[in-house]
């Protein structure tokens, strides 16, 4: 799951949203998928605080959270990862040790 959680961390950085903390921001990837984050301290919609929410045809697929996340709904991890990664996530070159401060998303 860290890595659906890294790609959908890379997602929202490369569409422009660096800080979205006390924000609820919601990105419509194409006619059929969804990926939202829940910034604020407090349940938004169905989203809980601090929560990312992966809908495929206006279906949950999955719900992550700073401590983990749900069972992925309708598809294999490696689904949901290749779906990612077609939108333009990218996981950070392996040799990276550490996150680079600039580029972080802020909850």
């Amino acid at each position: 799951m860290s890595i659906v959680f890294a790609l959908l961390l890379d997602l929202f950085l490369k569409k422009g949203f660096r800080d979205v903390k006390g924000q609820f921001v919601s990105i419509q990837l194409d006619d059929r998928w969804r990926v939202s984050v829940n910034g604020k301290p407090e349940k938004h919609e169905r989203i809980p605080p601090y929560h990312f929410l992966v809908e495929c045809n206006g279906l949950p697929v999955t719900l992550i959270g700073p401590r983990g996340g749900g069972p992925i709904i309708g598809m294999s991890e490696g689904g949901l990862i290749a779906a990612l990664k077609r939108f333009g996530a990218e996981l950070p070159p392996e040799e990276t040790q550490e996150p680079d401060p600039q580029l972080e998303l802020k909850l």
